[in-house]
């Protein structure tokens, strides 16, 4: 008896599985993610695009500092994304930290 095979390839599944990894990683930082959300409303009100690498050299030059886990920069603007803040613009760039080894990230700019 040939039994199923698991569904490696469930979209739906792993955006809901995307969502929830992210929730857990901001609600995880307490003070750290309201200083952080003060730096993306900060940047988006005062840069017309910016990436998460902006807001990771703005967060140390304030010296907020690096959040528990490294995901916490994207979960931070993905939360500000979903409160209307903030949205994508379409375009892409290399990042500049070593730790991202020159991965493309999204280029956000406030929501109007």
């Amino acid at each position: 008896m040939l039994l199923p095979e698991p569904d490696l390839f469930n979209y739906r599944q792993g955006e809901v599985l995307k969502k929830e990894g992210a929730e857990r990683v901001v609600d995880s930082e307490g003070t750290w993610k309201a200083r952080a959300l003060a730096v993306v409303k900060h940047i988006s009100e005062t840069h017309p695009c910016f990436t998460a690498d902006d807001i990771r050299y703005h967060a140390s030059a304030k010296g907020i500092g690096d959040p528990r886990h490294q995901n916490s920069w994207g979960a931070i603007l993905m939360a500000c994304s979903k409160r209307g803040m903030i949205e994508k613009t379409g375009k892409y760039k290399k990042s500049t930290f070593k730790s991202n080894h020159a991965r493309m990230i999204p280029e956000w700019t406030k929501k109007l």
